[in-house]
């Protein structure tokens, strides 16, 4: 997963949401492969790992709704949750 200091300095981010690391893993890799710019937030040393267990994802603000489809396939990749109303034009 990539670090807030990979990001090029003209890509403004947003908050995706903040998921399991087994989630997290596998929605980084899939924007990846989609070429969506994104970093991610992991608790990483112990004690923040007490009270913090989410990978928070950042994305590229105008990718956003191809973001929260990659991550609604891989959450719900059975459709049951439907559609986000937000992602609607």
């Amino acid at each position: 997963m990539k670090r807030a200091w990979q990001i090029p300095d003209d890509v403004r981010t947003v908050h995706l949401g903040g998921f399991t690391p087994d989630h997290g893993h596998e929605i980084a890799a899939r924007l990846d492969e989609a070429g969506v710019a994104y970093w991610a937030k992991a608790p990483t040393g112990f004690f923040t790992r007490l009270w913090e267990r989410d990978v928070h994802l950042f994305v590229d603000r105008t990718k956003l709704v191809q973001a929260r489809e990659i991550a609604r396939r891989v959450i719900d990749p059975a459709g049951a949750l439907g559609t986000d109303p937000d992602d609607q034009p």
